[in-house]
């Protein structure tokens, strides 16, 4: 044990200085390549990267790199390197906290970039412009710079860029969501509220996340950007499955995948299963979702796309673990080690360790484990993902836990707590505290255990998990019990006993029935562990079962009760064997052997207490082996055999020297390990000391190297100013030169001027020449002029004949185009005709036939004379009666809707209260239901938006239709209830909400459905789903002419057979009164 944990400090001592001096090594490695540099080329490139490496330690290093880099760019007019240049310049200006020159530096870089068409750079200047924007809390343009490098990384798909700018762009919207009232482009908009929205998701406000992705879907709907969409409603899915809505995000989901049918978008669709398996593991479909990850993975790789593929594929491994296949989840994570290290992908690199870890232990090799563990300890650690290291250290703590090494468990289950607390990790704070107070708890330090079991609370109760403030209250609970505070160890015990599992109140059932029973209240812990009894005979669990029969046997046995005591360790040892519990069988032994002892029978006695002593020292039970030997020796002392007393006394006494000689060693071992922790941290602080020493001599090395850079500077100042001297001279000589020079050029001049003399007179002679051609040429432009004029005319008169006979054929087109419109016209009426005849005929047919039968049982009761006959007569003409008057009220009702379907009168809008006209409609259309059947029930769900007040509505028509619609979800409510299945609850959900200028009015019943064939006709005049005689199929044709023709808004129904039928009506909502028009 002592040898394992000296390695392990011993490893860590080796890691750290490797860790702290990582980036020196890279430094220097940058700096030897440099030096060997041959083309100048490479040597903007090593210059920019030596500028990236020490842009966060030493921000003015980098920039003296990065303007090295710019001055040997420009000298070579090498472009590329150029504009890396100023983006490393812009961002160690920007680690300065120098805001303006950053901002001028992106610029630049972003200028650069777009004339070497290099897209990029020009998404990491935008990035940039768009942090520098929000430091200096112009957020608007914030807004516009993320926006756009969002798009232009997307454009390149470099997603993980996008991923980060999108973040970036959702914390600029959080401190300031007004700001987004200020930005002019619609895109820009819905990129703001779909970043913001991301933001809320992951701090589970999703209500707010999914308001503002339906703001954002909107607009995206508005603009018809298809990429937009698709993100919003992918986003919206999620957000409804963590809301517990899953029809919502079925249908979202479904819509997204239509689109992407369509797009035939590889890249979006690979993302599109990923984001579907997270949601099928968020309902708990394990099988689903490793499903849709595999689907995923497959498009990336066949696209070899090693990116991307690298999420996909650790959301896979994941599943393969939940499910049990720990090889396949293994290769998983192996694959994805190997391309995260390919792309020096740190975070994906310690999550493959991590989950491989997570698969040996799984398979029960924990060494493996431990070692996986460590390998992404060291790359979390090199990397600065510290927000990964509480995970790693967890479950570090834990293999060591089950290999035994509780040394080391503690010692990494403690290193991970600050690291949590610092990250403000909960989940992982609380299960680190917790599993060290266990620790603690079972090695005796019972004050530092409360510390841990105590913080462990606070944090169970803020996350709201019952479950956990049960099992650290049961914790703590026993840390009294183990101090002798009884009343307070009770106490937590009480209140952790109705939360959690039946396992964690079948034990802390057993813990306060241990409590009385040290309280020496022996019927109190006979109730306990009674209770305790029968919950581990409902869970099955043999192995508990027979450590409380135990304790009950002990109870009988103090009580002196040995027939009920040894029934108990019967049944006890019965349940030990079956779960192969040897400790657990030893201790019964000796307790069947103490019986035996009560009754005399000291033979039974010893062959008892030998076999529990067998199994004991097989177990290496050292105190249970200690007391069956002081046991032993008493029997055979009582039984006056001195040598076998003797020798089990000698027994006793060794164990128990054994025993202390371990505790002393353990206390040792403590000692030795806290000094070697404090001697590792004295090492680290003297390998940070010789680094600091280290970098100070660097420092003074480059203080002499820009001493003498000065110094040389000072010189070639010296010789340029030598060459300046020689240029003045050289000057001055050019100057007499060029006087020399203008006195020829005068001469020259004059003799010029003489030249231009004489041929001013020969151009006054040609012009006289060109006056007489001109006259001439103005002759002929006369006569041309009028040969175009007579070709105008005949144009003319040919163009007016030309456009008389368009018009005889345009009036014959008219003609033509009038008979064709009163064909149609004829058309629709005969249509239209055909069915008011169709369904007037069926009730006048009613009608006759019940008439002429009323006819026949008239005459035939004249004819009878029997009473009894009579009597049966009378109430069939009756009932003919009813029937006929029943077919002439729906023949009425027919024409009535007719009339209405076909009138045309104008009706002045009015304000009306939408929700009291829907609360009229609703109690209308119920109370009729009831009157027909008084069994009718259903559950109305009103769900109003108290923002809507007063509306321009035409009360009458638009009350009428909102009664069609509710009357058609009750009929389909009652239909379903009369199918006789005695689960179904009829629900209808009444639901208002403003959206935008809109006012959105959903109906929704869980009724009997439409069939998807149906949905299409359903508007279409004298077209019912009922059977017939029950109804005219004219009340949704009317719904639609209120809606979409008298109020211009829009009606539109979704269903799904057996299931559910949803009709949305979404109506403008205008400041001013409006006429309404219903017309056919």
């Amino acid at each position: 044990m002592t040898l394992i944990r000296c390695s392990l400090l011993s490893s860590f001592i080796f890691l750290l200085p490797a860790l702290l001096a990582g980036q020196s090594v890279r430094i220097d490695s940058l700096k030897t390549a440099l030096g060997h540099a041959r083309a100048d080329s490479n040597k903007v490139h090593i210059l920019n990267a030596l500028s990236g490496t020490v842009l966060q330690s030493q921000p003015d290093r980098a920039l003296r790199y990065g303007k090295e880099a710019r001055a040997l760019a420009n000298r070579l007019r090498f472009y590329r390197g150029l504009t890396e240049a100023y983006y490393g310049i812009a961002a160690a200006y920007k680690a300065g906290n120098d805001i303006e020159e950053a901002r001028t530096f992106f610029n630049k870089c972003m200028k650069c970039a777009e004339n070497n068409h290099q897209e990029y750079w020009i998404a990491r200047a935008l990035e940039g412009l768009g942090n520098t924007a929000s430091q200096m809390n112009d957020g608007p343009a914030g807004v516009g710079y993320f926006a756009e490098s969002i798009r232009r990384f997307e454009s390149i798909n470099d997603w993980m860029a996008a991923r980060r700018a999108m973040n970036a762009l959702g914390l600029l919207v959080q401190e300031n969501e007004g700001m987004i009232e200020q930005v002019n482009s619609p895109a820009d908009v819905a990129m703001a509220l779909s970043a913001l929205a991301d933001i809320e998701s992951s701090s589970d406000r999703h209500g707010r996340a999914i308001e503002l992705l339906r703001r954002s879907l909107h607009i995206d709907e508005t603009r018809q950007d298809s990429v937009a969409i698709l993100h919003d409603l992918q986003s919206l899915a999620v957000a409804f499955q963590k809301m517990g809505h899953p029809d919502s995000t079925t249908r979202c989901m479904k819509k997204a995948f239509a689109m992407l049918e369509r797009m035939q978008d590889s890249l979006r669709l690979a993302n599109y299963w990923n984001d579907l398996g997270g949601i099928h593991f968020e309902r708990g479909d394990i099988a689903g979702a490793a499903e849709q990850f595999q689907k995923s993975v497959s498009i990336y790789q066949a696209l070899h796309n090693r990116d991307l593929i690298c999420d996909p594929l650790c959301n896979l491994s994941n599943m393969l673990l939940l499910q049990g296949k720990i090889e396949q989840s293994a290769q998983c994570s192996h694959r994805l080690v190997q391309m995260t290290r390919d792309l020096n992908d740190a975070s994906g690199t310690i999550k493959g360790y991590y989950l491989l870890g997570q698969a040996m232990a799984a398979g029960g090799r924990y060494d493996s484990a431990v070692t996986y563990e460590k390998y992404a300890l060291r790359y979390a650690g090199a990397s600065k993902d510290n927000w990964l290291l509480p995970y790693v250290y967890t479950s570090l703590g834990a293999y060591y836990h089950l290999l035994g090494h509780k040394d080391s468990a503690l010692v990494y289950y403690q290193r991970g707590i600050p690291i949590a607390r610092k990250h403000g990790d909960k989940n992982n704070t609380l299960r680190l505290c917790n599993n060290t107070g266990r620790l603690h708890f079972e090695r005796g330090n019972l004050d530092e255990a409360m510390e841990n079991f105590m913080e462990a609370l606070v944090l169970a109760e803020e996350t709201g998990d019952k479950y956990l403030v049960a099992a650290v209250q049961s914790n703590i609970g026993m840390i009294f019990f183990r101090q002798g505070y009884f009343e307070k160890a009770l106490d937590y015990l009480y209140r952790s006993r109705h939360l959690g599992s039946k396992a964690h109140r079948m034990n802390v059932l057993t813990n306060i029935g241990a409590i009385h029973r040290a309280q020496g209240q022996n019927d109190s812990a006979f109730v306990y562990y009674n209770d305790a009894l029968t919950l581990s005979e409902r869970i099955r669990d043999r192995a508990t079962q027979a450590k409380i029969l135990t304790n009950l046997g002990d109870l009988h046995l103090m009580g002196h009760r040995l027939d009920s005591a040894e029934h108990c360790f019967n049944r006890a040892l019965e349940m030990a064997t079956a779960v192969k519990d040897e400790g657990t069988r030893a201790a019964l032994y000796q307790h069947m052997g103490r019986i035996q002892r009560e009754r005399g029978q000291y033979d039974s006695t010893i062959a008892l207490y030998r076999q529990a002593l067998d199994i004991a020292t097989a177990q290496e039970l050292p105190e249970l082996v200690k007391a069956i030997a002081f046991d032993l020796g008493q029997v055979y002392a009582v039984k006056q055999d001195t040598t076998n007393s003797y020798a089990f006394f000698k027994l006793y006494l060794a164990t128990n020297d054994s025993l202390s000689n371990k505790a002393n060693r353990r206390i040792i071992n403590e000692l030795n390990t806290k000094y070697e922790v404090a001697e590792r941290e004295k090492a680290i602080l003297v390998l940070e000391n010789s680094k600091q020493i280290s970098d100070l001599e660097i420092q003074r090395q480059q203080e002499q190297l820009r001493i003498r850079s000065l110094e040389m500077l000072q010189q070639t100042q010296a010789m340029q100013l030598l060459g300046r001297e020689k240029e003045i001279q050289q000057l001055e000589l050019d100057k007499r030169t060029t006087e020399l020079e203008n006195e020829r050029i005068a001469t020259e001049n004059d003799k010029s001027h003489i030249a231009l003399l004489t041929k001013d007179n020969q151009l006054k002679s040609s012009m006289l020449e060109r006056g007489s051609l001109v006259r001439k040429m103005m002759t002929g432009g006369l006569i041309t002029f009028l040969l175009f004029l007579g070709v105008l005319s005949h144009r003319y008169r040919e163009r007016k004949r030309m456009n008389t006979a368009l018009s005889s054929t345009l009036e014959e087109l008219q003609r033509t185009q009038n008979l064709l419109i009163h064909a149609e016209k004829m058309a629709a009426l005969g249509q239209l005709s055909t069915g008011i005849a169709h369904e007037i005929r069926n009730p006048l047919n009613f009608i006759t036939n019940f008439s002429t039968s009323s006819i026949e049982l008239f005459e035939e009761y004249e004819e009878t004379e029997s009473v009894e006959e009579k009597s049966e007569l009378h109430s069939m003409i009756v009932q003919n009666l009813k029937k006929i008057t029943e077919h002439g009220t729906r023949a009425d009702s027919i024409v009535g809707g007719m009339i209405f379907h076909s009138q045309t009168e104008a009706v002045e809008k009015t304000s009306a209260d939408l929700h009291h006209m829907l609360d009229e409609a609703v109690e209308s259309v119920q109370s009729t239901m009831m009157e027909k059947d008084p069994a009718f029930r259903m559950e109305i769900d009103k769900q109003f938006d108290p923002s809507i007040s007063l509306l321009n509505l035409s009360q009458k028509e638009f009350s009428r239709a909102m009664q069609n619609i509710l009357d058609n979800a009750c009929r389909a409510i009652h239909d379903r209830a009369a199918q006789g299945d005695a689960t179904y609850s009829g629900t209808l959900l009444i639901q208002t909400e403003r959206i935008g200028d809109n006012v959105r009015i959903l109906i929704r019943d869980n009724g009997t459905g439409i069939p998807a064939a149906h949905l299409e006709k359903l508007f279409q005049p004298f077209y019912t789903t009922r059977p017939p005689g029950e109804g005219t199929g004219l009340g949704l044709t009317l719904c639609y002419e209120i809606i979409v023709n008298g109020h211009e808004g829009k009606i539109s129904i979704d269903s799904m057979e057996g299931e559910y039928t949803a009709c949305e009506v979404l109506i403008p909502a205008p400041e001013r009164a409006s006429t309404l028009r219903v017309s056919v």
